[in-house]
């Protein structure tokens, strides 16, 4: 399965694309982990999404708004 990066042009940002993407982007939907916005292509981190990214990838919201913040902290 194929990924690639796209540049986001409303956000001037990359995110992953292709069929990987469109996959990762269904099955973590599927696992309510992600919501499709309604109004936009952003998606929404759920409750029990934000539970499984802490319990599996040790990420939480504060570390991720920091590094928004502060690309430099990301290494």
């Amino acid at each position: 399965m194929a990924a690639q990066q796209c540049l986001d042009w409303t956000e001037r940002t990359h995110h992953l694309a292709g069929p990987l993407g469109v996959h990762l982007l269904n099955a973590l939907c599927e696992a309510d982990w992600l919501r499709r916005s309604k109004n936009s292509h952003a998606v929404l981190v759920t409750p029990k999404g934000w539970a499984q990214l802490k319990a599996q990838l040790n990420l939480d919201p504060r570390t991720l708004e920091n590094l928004e913040h502060n690309p430099a902290l990301a290494g």
